[in-house]
């Protein structure tokens, strides 16, 4: 079981319009609107290759309701936390000719500090009521969210025995480090940030993430697009190199890359089949339009075809 924490979803909307460009009016050639968030894609992902999750959202007025209507109608268990303001919605425009993604997403509603207290309680009953093996707390924190509350979500974690992996960004990023959750899942970028330098190879990614596991006792798996993704456990660091796929969209790729990785973890898989699993997901993903939308046995097929080797 894998429990998914997401305080900012949205409602995604997203549509293919070739050719797009601004001033002008367009009829797009295919569109989907889904429950979106980092967190919710995850589940989504470990749903598609077989394993058990539940999704613990918060969520508030008309668009609220759509976004949990849109997880039951695909059959994600969601336990949600009620909210006084409305969901956000987010929107991507893919132009898969000129291969450009647009993306127009709203910042979602402020979170009271009595809704913040009901959050951290659903972490607290569901960590305990469904003993998961992995909580993965994911996406930007949303205002009303600040200092201390990935700290607090990783100790309940850490009373329940359940691993707590966090893929966010900024200061919350930091605070997962310093708190010591079990893995962080940074991209290229958010690993720089957190090192202090740019990361503009496979090799400095991997030395960073070394260095970074080495120093914090936290496992590192960082995404590097096309390049695959690097990941280290302080006594050694691997590549994973996914396949060349026809490439439609990148919008939760990072998200399938962790639903996948800690599913096969989940199943006490070997680190080398963890991150082909892994950026099979990523690479799956990127073949369709919609965030984990990807079929299994295409994470299958590119999951086969990645290249995984032990760096040092």
């Amino acid at each position: 079981m894998i429990l998914t924490v997401t305080a900012n979803p949205a409602l995604d909307r997203s549509y293919r319009v070739e050719p797009f460009g601004i001033d002008r009016v367009h009829r797009p050639l295919e569109w989907q609107v889904l429950a979106g968030g980092k967190g919710i894609n995850v589940s989504r992902t470990v749903n598609t290759v077989g394993g058990r999750t539940c999704a613990l959202c918060l969520l508030g007025g008309p668009t609220g309701r759509a976004i949990e209507a849109a997880l039951r109608t695909e059959a994600i268990p969601a336990r949600v936390v009620r909210l006084a303001g409305n969901s956000r919605s987010c929107i991507t425009i893919i132009d898969p000719t000129a291969h450009t993604q647009t993306e127009v997403n709203e910042p979602g509603p402020h979170v009271s500090p009595e809704e913040l207290r009901r959050l951290l309680l659903a972490v607290r009953q569901s960590v305990r009521a469904l003993q998961p093996a992995w909580l993965t707390l994911c996406g930007r924190m949303p205002a009303g969210i600040g200092e201390g509350v990935v700290g607090k979500i990783a100790e309940e974690c850490r009373r329940a025995g359940v691993r707590c992996a966090v893929d966010t960004s900024g200061p919350a990023l930091a605070e997962a480090v310093d708190r010591h959750v079990d893995l962080i899942k940074p991209n290229e970028t958010e690993l720089g940030s957190l090192m202090g330098r740019s990361i503009s190879t496979v090799e400095s990614a991997a030395e960073a993430a070394q260095e970074l596991a080495e120093r914090s006792g936290v496992r590192v798996a960082a995404t590097l697009g096309a390049r695959g993704a690097v990941y280290s456990d302080g006594s050694g660091v691997w590549h994973a190199q996914p396949p060349a796929v026809s490439f439609v969209s990148a919008l939760g790729s990072g998200d399938a890359f962790l639903g996948a990785f800690c599913e096969a973890d989940v199943r006490r898989e070997l680190i080398e089949t963890c991150l082909a699993r892994a950026v099979g997901a990523g690479s799956a993903n990127a073949e369709v339009m919609g965030a984990a939308m990807c079929r299994s046995e295409a994470i299958e097929r590119c999951a086969g075809l990645a290249v995984v080797r032990r760096l040092r």
